[in-house]
């Protein structure tokens, strides 16, 4: 069977189908371990006496909802595989490397539908079994460096990340940051060449949603393409050189405004905002609090609070971007990627 070769969030992915958003994104790759994934529509991935006899790790339902869950993720142990189905049907099952995946989609849905899965949790899981760090986060190039924006889902993380892109700043990733060491620094690395964006954020930007395309055909949501129409995509992997913790915007003369955050309070939301490792089983906490530590210790963090009013979001990529350029340079830019 044929396979398409796409290199996106530092990883090497061989897959049966091409996958809608990682067409363009040939970033350098950080894993020397390829990924296989295999995706096609209606077909059984695990059986239902399998389903039954598996540890659930974690039932995920939506706010104010008593319906079925949202999302089930399970851990087959005879199989060493994980199970994560949702309520729509999609279904992945990945192996206890993080090396396959295998996805499926149910009638009515669509192979973008699946991607949307597949480039937010689903990767981020496999990014966790290989021993990499994910934190909720976009990321953008500011002299020479990874400039990160935190926050969880709802924050204002792609919103923000597609105003630093207008306004002639280039992105690295949006929603989900690798950072993987290199000697005694760390590096962010690029995912791949696409925000995604909701229909009244694209009006907030761009003053009407249509100019955008739609993420898939069943869903309300859109995307800005990266490398073309002035708004850039870093495709090499940058020393992280900030950390901006995205506040809830406010209506005020104080907006927009940046604060110094110590890191003894910066710990604990760093700590909050990484990805996947509460479904691994018998994975030690003390990574992340080691990881953590060494994030808030070695880069500078702050808070980030955005005024309410999108047209004054310009005035705050101006103030994070002379904020930055204050910070103390790195030595020297990267010149090959870290292997982990």
């Amino acid at each position: 069977m044929s396979s398409t070769a796409i290199r996106a969030f530092g990883l090497v992915i061989h897959s049966n189908i091409p996958i809608p958003g990682l067409e363009n994104a040939g970033v350098l790759a950080v894993s020397d371990v390829p990924l296989c994934l295999h995706l096609q529509a209606e077909r059984r991935l695990v059986s239902r006496g399998a389903v039954r006899s598996a540890r659930v790790l974690r039932v995920t339902r939506e706010p104010d909802d008593g319906a079925a869950p949202a999302l089930v993720v399970r851990h087959l142990a005879r199989e060493q595989l994980y199970h994560f189905e949702y309520a729509d049907g999609t279904e992945f099952v990945i192996d206890r490397g993080g090396t396959s995946v295998h996805g499926t989609w149910r009638d009515g849905a669509t192979v973008e539908d699946t991607a949307t899965y597949l480039l937010g949790p689903i990767l981020a899981f496999v990014l966790r079994l290989r021993g990499l760090v994910v934190v909720h986060a976009s990321a953008i190039e500011m002299e020479g460096a990874a400039v990160l924006m935190v926050g969880p889902s709802g924050s204002g993380k792609s919103t923000t990340a597609a105003a630093f892109a207008l306004n002639g700043w280039p992105v690295l990733t949006d929603d989900l940051a690798v950072i993987v060491p290199r000697g005694d620094d760390l590096e962010v690395v690029p995912s791949y060449p696409r925000l995604r964006l909701w229909d009244d954020s694209v009006r907030g930007l761009l003053g009407r949603s249509e100019v955008l395309p739609l993420l898939t055909p069943t869903w309300e949501k859109r995307y800005l393409p990266l490398g073309a129409e002035g708004a850039e995509f870093t495709r090499r992997p940058l020393p992280l050189g900030a950390i901006f913790l995205l506040r809830e915007r406010e209506d005020s003369g104080r907006s927009p405004r940046i604060e110094e955050v110590p890191p003894l309070a910066a710990f604990p939301e760093i700590l909050g905002n990484l990805l996947a490792n509460q479904d691994i089983p018998d994975e030690s906490a003390d990574v992340d609090f080691r990881f953590s530590s060494r994030l808030v210790e070695r880069v500078p963090v702050f808070a980030l609070t955005a005024h309410a009013d999108p047209a004054r979001l310009g005035e705050l990529c101006r103030l994070v971007a002379d904020r930055v350029a204050q910070l103390p340079r790195s030595p020297g830019a990267p010149s090959e990627p870290a292997h982990v």
